[in-house]
């Protein structure tokens, strides 16, 4: 049985099933601060869109001796490949169904990300003579990471509601909501660059931990976090359930990362750091429950 369960775990997490689940969550978290009725197409969108993008870089990043590789996803994800090449197929047929029957603004902006999003993989840029992809420009790899997360998870819902007259979006509210959503990201994508550290400086991936250290690294993940408070607090009232659910979720996050300072496996990042991505969504969730 315990056997089961963590094959189960594997095939959720290394699959990248999970992680998209957590880009679902976010675009539901979005609607739930809007107050709007979440649009479950979209939603799905979304979901099948991260499936096929994490497992296409996870393709395109093949390492050339797959037996030296010390990631246990890697292995699992390669040793199933004829699996996970047909998932993604038919994922990606699914996202083009869907995406016919969205705005043409919303499917430009998913368009443009998809093209960053493979662009973060795929050498598409020219430096002296030398085809680089976007993560090997020094600095850039966690902030293209948060800008397309934030842009798909806040901007994405809001053109479609925009789109359907259900929503007239504030520019302020607008920039706010995705400079909130943009810090939340970039503080839980920079524990998986620690954990990369030795990794990024063989293959010359200039990131935020290479080019700053680990515990300095682990300072400004705390100082995002501040900084999301303090967007909280700007944002929504003490009074709002809003201010006090994001609140709790961040202080999580916070703990979390403090924890992660020490040597933690796989399952830690996979399960409890993307879980981050779910946990907003999902005290918004249980408060509704619990208040309906």
């Amino acid at each position: 049985m315990q056997k089961r369960i963590v094959q189960f775990i594997d095939f959720i997490l290394f699959s990248n099933i999970f992680i998209s689940i957590g880009a679902a969550a976010q675009v539901a978290l979005t609607y739930q601060l809007l107050n709007v009725k979440p649009d479950l197409k979209l939603i799905v969108l979304v979901f099948l869109a991260t499936l096929v993008l994490y497992n296409l870089s996870l393709i395109l990043s093949k390492p050339e001796k797959l037996a030296d590789s010390p990631f246990k996803r890697t292995h699992w994800f390669f040793s199933r490949q004829r699996f996970m090449a047909s998932l993604t197929l038919i994922a990606t047929f699914m996202v083009v169904m869907i995406s016919l029957s969205i705005s043409i603004q919303a499917q430009l902006l998913l368009a443009f990300l998809g093209i960053i999003a493979l662009g973060y993989n795929i050498p598409i840029l020219r430096v002296q003579h030398q085809k680089i992809s976007l993560r090997n420009i020094p600095g850039l790899k966690l902030f293209v990471i948060a800008l397309v997360w934030s842009l798909t998870a806040v901007v994405l819902p809001i053109i479609e509601l925009e789109h359907q007259h259900l929503l007239i979006s504030n520019t302020k509210s607008l920039v706010l909501l995705l400079a909130h959503r943009f810090i939340f990201i970039t503080a839980i994508t920079i524990p998986f660059d620690i954990r990369d550290l030795y990794q990024d400086k063989i293959y010359a991936l200039k990131t935020i931990p290479v080019l700053l250290g680990e515990s300095n690294s682990y300072v400004i993940c705390q100082l995002l976090l501040l900084g999301f408070i303090g967007l909280t607090a700007s944002q929504f009232s003490y009074q709002e359930p809003a201010f006090w659910l994001l609140i709790c979720s961040t202080l999580m996050v916070s703990w979390l990362i403090f924890k992660s300072q020490h040597k933690r496996n796989e399952y830690f990042y996979f399960l409890f750091l993307d879980g981050m991505l779910i946990l907003p969504w999902l005290f918004f969730e249980a408060w509704n429950l619990v208040n309906c």
